[in-house]
């Protein structure tokens, strides 16, 4: 789990810092400055948090707005993005595997919406279900995995996905109740409108 979080570090940095260098391959270097600005307290807090197993779910989200407010930048006034936390959830208690959700919410961004034109939303909503199972969901209205899948490199597989998807294995290896992740794709007829991805994670291990 270690080994895996040093590498899903240097993975994150490396997407936002592309994005910074966009902005200044397109000569807009006020938002790129910006964006750095952003970039290093980005960074500061992956550092803070990198030796952690675990951080509250504040600190998540915390950091989440850090990245999703860098990509604004980037996309300007196309890009919106909504996070929404059930007022029973108390996330500044409440505990979870660090960068669990950031892979998700990341894929969202690079492969659903990069590619769409027009307005471009993503949403984060937590919800606290019945028998102490927290829910995240991440939505957002891109082009659907599909189509993402054939604007990739044939051999490109995500690796924030894959490596999350290999942490979700030692983690549910020590607990009784499993995290567990639901991907899906809402459609207009046969075309693809949006990506839904569904986080469960039991807070009662028992």
């Amino acid at each position: 789990l270690t080994a895996l979080r040093a590498q899903l570090n240097p993975h994150f940095l490396f997407n936002a810092l592309n994005s910074v260098q966009g902005l200044f391959s397109m000569g807009m270097e006020e938002k790129a400055n910006e964006a750095m600005g952003l970039f290093s307290r980005l960074m500061r807090k992956l550092l803070e948090f990198s030796e952690q197993a675990e951080i509250s779910l504040a600190e998540e989200l915390e950091m989440l707005r850090m990245y999703l407010d860098l990509e604004s930048v980037r996309f300007g006034d196309d890009f919106q993005y909504i996070i929404s936390v059930d007022e029973k959830v108390n996330a500044k208690k409440l505990m979870i595997p660090s960068l669990l959700i950031q892979p998700y919410v990341e894929n969202a961004v690079k492969h659903g919406l990069l590619h769409l034109t027009g307005v471009k939303r993503l949403n984060i909503d937590i919800q606290l279900q019945s028998g102490g199972l927290l829910q995240v969901t991440v939505t957002d209205n891109g082009i659907g995995r599909e189509a993402a899948s054939k604007l990739r490199n044939k051999n490109h597989r995500p690796f924030g996905t894959r490596a999350n998807a290999t942490r979700l294995d030692l983690l549910n290896s020590t607990r009784n109740e499993p995290i567990t992740v639901e991907t899906s794709d809402g459609f207009e007829g046969k075309e693809a409108k949006g990506t839904t991805v569904i986080i469960s994670i039991p807070l009662k291990d028992e």
